[in-house]
């Protein structure tokens, strides 16, 4: 067995020891677990969805007002590049 996969096989086993550790810490099972984790994509899946129609609007507003992006995300204290 290679190095590089000794040393995969040791970080998987940490991790999963970690997991145990946490869902034991938390009072949760894997199923609870999986849930949390779901629910935590579908969150992040609605706040993208928010932000893209938000940056859709900021760009029409430029559209028709004549501004830059830029000149809008100044007017309104907003920094394009949180989150990236």
């Amino acid at each position: 067995m290679s190095s590089t996969m000794k040393m995969n096989k040791k970080r998987v086993e940490d991790l999963r020891i970690e997991y145990e550790t946490l869902c034991n810490e938390l009072q949760m099972d894997e199923k609870d677990a999986s849930r949390l984790l779901q629910r935590r994509i579908q969150l992040l899946h609605e706040y993208n969805d928010l932000k893209d129609t938000a940056i859709r609007m900021i760009g029409v507003y430029a559209h028709q007002t004549g501004k830059t992006l830029q000149e809008v995300y100044s007017q309104f204290n907003v920094d394009p590049t949180v989150d990236q």
